[in-house]
């Protein structure tokens, strides 16, 4: 339903536009096709599949208990198809954002390392699935393995350089890594390739904006992504508003921020001012310390105790 003004001047980067808007929206029967042709069809590898298509719809709920049914239906897939990659990076997925899922929940080395082997194994099964390499390339993220994290997203957009998903996940990644002049180009590109963008792509472009320094568009994106990415994007809008130097906005969404984070608490240690802030501030895997220290001020600035606060990091 597109329609594409054509002249000599733009006819290579018209076609270039077309191919890939086409691209995006085969990708989800393209990816269905290759994952059937590698099930062999047996009523155990269908079953399996299935299994995995029910944990990833669990998934989508940023649930802390539909998470946990999501992990056993995974688990069930690995012990019933071990060849499955995707099963692999799916969990792996899980031990990435846990911490990010359950308020309270700090990021745990052990947790972070079963992630990167889980995300080996699904890359050595399929290193054609940029899913899986997306996987990997988060949980050397996660494990303070930047450099490598790196390599892996490139391979991911290669791989699938027309998906939105890919590309959105992928800009957030790099820019915690400090390509930020990529991470913005591949923002762009995702929101080019999605007609209708998800609630989802605002989340994560909240946070991409945000560690580029771009605090205005932080606050505008945080507003457009709704109720996706709650608790984390209420933090970088707060964040976003104390950098900006408008604390009558600024206190309000920080407040609002710790009473969210309150109501959802799930960690064992006491729910303090000072432990929610601390958790809320190890959230995003971010490798310079001058980005850290940027979201640690404009969090001050809106309320929130983090003056002694230092990152994950260096509490390892």
């Amino acid at each position: 339903s597109d329609s594409y003004g054509l002249d000599l001047g733009n006819w290579m980067a018209t076609q270039q536009a077309i191919a890939q808007r086409t691209a995006a929206a085969l990708d989800v029967y393209l990816s269905a096709d290759r994952v059937a042709r590698r099930i062999g069809g047996t009523d155990s590898e269908l079953r399996a599949f299935d299994l995995w298509l029910r944990g990833q719809s669990l998934l989508k709920n940023w649930d802390p208990a539909t998470e946990r049914d999501a992990e056993r239906l995974f688990r069930d897939v690995v012990a019933m198809m071990p060849s499955f990659a995707p099963a692999y990076s799916s969990l792996a997925n899980i031990y990435n954002s846990r911490h990010i899922i359950m308020p309270g929940y700090f990021r745990q080395r052990e947790l972070e390392h079963e992630a990167l082997r889980l995300g080996r194994k699904a890359v050595e099964l399929d290193p054609l699935d940029a899913h899986g390499q997306l996987t990997l390339a988060w949980s050397y993220l996660m494990a303070d393995a930047h450099d490598r994290g790196e390599l892996h997203f490139e391979l991911a957009r290669k791989l699938k350089p027309a998906d939105p998903v890919t590309l959105i996940s992928a800009a957030q990644g790099l820019a915690l890594c400090q390509r930020k002049d990529e991470a913005l180009r591949d923002a762009r590109s995702a929101l080019d390739l999605n007609p209708s963008v998800p609630s989802m792509f605002w989340g994560y472009l909240a946070g991409i904006r945000f560690i580029c320094g771009d605090y205005e568009g932080a606050v505008e994106a945080a507003a457009m992504s709704g109720r996706a990415l709650g608790i984390v994007k209420r933090g970088l809008h707060a964040a976003s508003l104390g950098l900006l130097d408008r604390p009558r906005e600024a206190r309000p969404e920080g407040q609002a921020l710790m009473a969210e984070i309150e109501r959802n608490w799930l960690g064992t240690n006491d729910c303090s001012a000072e432990n929610m802030t601390r958790w809320y501030l190890q959230i995003y895997p971010i490798r310079a310390r001058a980005d850290w220290e940027r979201l640690r001020e404009g969090l001050i600035r809106a309320g929130l105790p983090a003056h002694d606060i230092r990152p994950v990091a260096h509490q390892r």
